[in-house]
């Protein structure tokens, strides 16, 4: 943030989530939670989809989810072997 908008802007935004922090803390009772890293993936990915979607949406397209199906059984072969074929004995 601070490259972006500079050292003043960003000491402003911190101290303006440190005042919402503390407000959330008199205000519920709420205590912070430190999320993990896995929160922001999860939330970041669901992100990611749900801009994805209103896009294509704005372009006209309809979109309908269904989980993609993997191949069972399949297994990643090793750099070594790849593109090798068995040319008998």
């Amino acid at each position: 943030m601070r490259a972006r908008k500079g050292s003043t802007f960003a000491n402003a935004v911190t101290a303006h989530n440190l005042a919402q922090l503390v407000y959330r803390l008199l205000k519920y009772g709420e205590a912070f939670v430190n999320q993990t890293a896995e929160h922001y993936e999860a939330h970041y990915e669901e992100a990611v989809k749900k801009g994805a979607i209103e896009r294509l949406r704005r372009m006209g397209y309809r979109v309908i989810i269904e989980e993609a199906r993997r191949a069972v059984g399949w297994e990643r072969q090793p750099p070594e072997e790849r593109g090798r074929r068995s040319r008998g004995p």
